[in-house]
């Protein structure tokens, strides 16, 4: 559990089992035990039980502390229950948010045939119970219970429903989007993927409002639709809700990567309203395999896409090609898995934000929506340059007033009274005092990673050029640059070096 305001850790829980794949799904639930904080669901889907494997679980931890509040057991081996959790909602009409799991490979009544789970968050029991105590289930090969999407009162009657993806349905594999209802568990009413879509409903997501009827739209990803290609493209889905109770075409949005190998729409979530346009936004995410879905060597992605047009507000990749950046920045040859998507306001200044799990690097990132298509990035001056017997050294002109990653920046900093050597220091922020070493008073901003050494000063001007990162992942990063010289006139302080003001630069988009 990280810290939205400060990015430190609060608490951590630890698997009991070598490859049980604790959090490979997890989800934000409401407060399940009264003590005022919401709580959540962390799955361990190849969990083995009582002698057999991958028969899975789910816990059920407290957001305080993450200690445990209740355990949900699958059933049977290679069941794989827990690859899929959400919170419902109240469904029973007793104040407590119920509980979503799904088991995309139990066996019954067919192979690979899937249930998904509704419990009761207060009792812990099933809901809607069918013979032999298993939820609601698919057909042989239908993979019912893959994703999840919540959040939704399709049919009006004022509690919440449940979108299911059937990735494996109607053959072969075009997947559909189901929605079953809250009250009763009745079907509702279901999409079925087009015929040049291959696993529609491997993801879902209720994203709001898009089409202005009323009811909050579905977005699903069909992360192996082939079209006319042999690549593994994949395609998004925005669906209407209200089409599809009414048996109509229900696609509002298609949206594919038509760079190809990229499993684009393997996980897609809501983002809330991302450019302010008062429309609901969505996000899409996908993993780079040249040969198949769920291969090795990947990199991932994730676009943030516009509710209302479709098109791409902001772009996050692991490795795009041409990265070259500085190393503070990232290392493009490690490849990245952007997966588990989570969107908050966790910086409190009232715009929504992204963290992206890298669970092949170890690691999550959060990006700003102030960070969109066209939006520049920003820069802001802090601290005093080190005098010396020449004048102080102070930033005078930012040539590049963008910031966008990809852009060349000139940097300058006077007056200074004679020529010298001198060199673009960039880095992460730090303020180090250089009095201990006889600096006084100078402070280092600094951290220096990377230097830009100007091949000249012009007599009262220091100059430097550096390109921008080129790489989409940069975005929102932030770094600080502080220029230090060594004037042909002595120094006042005993370094003999003279420094300047620093100047903290945010990655924008073109």
């Amino acid at each position: 559990m990280i810290s939205g305001s400060s990015g430190s850790r609060i608490a951590h829980v630890t698997g009991t089992q070598l490859d049980a794949r604790l959090g490979n799904s997890v989800a934000r639930i409401g407060d399940q035990n009264g003590d005022g904080v919401d709580d959540c669901l962390v799955g361990e889907y190849w969990y083995d039980l009582g002698g057999n494997t991958n028969v899975g679980r789910v816990h059920v931890l407290s957001g305080a502390d993450l200690t445990t509040i209740h355990v949900f057991n699958g059933l049977l081996a290679d069941s794989w229950f827990g690859a899929a959790v959400a919170s419902a909602g109240d469904t029973d009409g007793d104040t407590i948010d119920d509980i979503l799991v799904g088991a995309p490979e139990n066996p019954p009544p067919a192979a690979d045939s899937g249930v998904a789970y509704l419990f009761s968050g207060s009792t812990w029991a099933l809901r809607f119970p069918t013979p032999g105590q298993v939820g609601w289930s698919g057909g042989q090969g239908d993979w019912f219970g893959r994703a999840f999407g919540s959040g939704l009162d399709a049919n009006g009657d004022g509690v919440l429903d449940v979108v299911i993806g059937v990735p494996g349905a109607v053959g072969p594999d075009l997947g559909e989007v189901r929605i079953l209802s809250g009250s009763n568990g009745n079907e509702l009413g279901r999409w079925t993927g087009p015929v040049d879509t291959t696993r529609a409903g491997e993801s879902v997501a209720v994203i709001g409002d898009v089409d202005s009827d009323g009811v909050s739209d579905i977005v699903t990803g069909a992360p192996k639709n082939n079209g006319a290609s042999s690549t593994i493209r994949g395609t998004a889905y925005v669906l209407s809700t209200q089409a599809i109770l009414q048996g109509q075409p229900a696609i509002i949005f298609k949206l594919s990567d038509v760079t190809g190998d990229r499993g684009f729409g393997q996980g897609v979530a809501a983002v809330g309203d991302w450019n302010g346009d008062q429309v609901p936004d969505f996000g899409v995410t996908g993993v780079r395999c040249r040969s198949c879905l769920f291969g090795s060597a990947s990199d991932g992605f994730l676009y943030v896409c516009s509710g209302a047009t479709g098109r791409v507000l902001a772009a996050f990749e692991s490795a795009a090609p041409g990265f070259a950046s500085p190393p503070w920045l990232g290392e493009p040859d490690q490849p990245t898995n952007l997966s588990r998507v989570g969107f908050g306001d966790f910086g409190a200044n009232g715009r929504p934000q992204v963290v992206i799990g890298s669970p092949d690097n170890n690691s999550c990132f959060v990006f700003d929506s102030g960070l969109i298509a066209g939006t520049p990035g920003s820069h802001s001056y802090f601290g005093s340059g080190c005098p010396c017997t020449i004048g102080s050294l102070d930033f005078t002109a930012l040539t590049s007033q963008t910031f966008r990653y990809g852009e060349t920046l000139t940097i300058s900093a006077s007056p200074v009274s004679s020529s010298g050597a001198g060199a673009l220091l960039i880095g992460a922020e730090a303020n180090l005092p250089l009095s201990p070493i006889g600096g006084a008073p100078c402070v280092l901003h600094v951290t220096p990673v990377w230097a830009s050494f100007p091949a000249t000063s012009l007599f009262s001007t220091f100059s430097a050029s550096f390109a921008m990162p080129t790489n989409a992942a940069s975005v929102g990063a932030r770094f600080v640059l502080q220029m230090a010289a060594v004037p042909a006139a002595p120094a006042a302080n005993p370094l003999g070096v003279c420094l300047s003001n620093a100047v903290e630069i945010e990655v924008g988009m073109p």
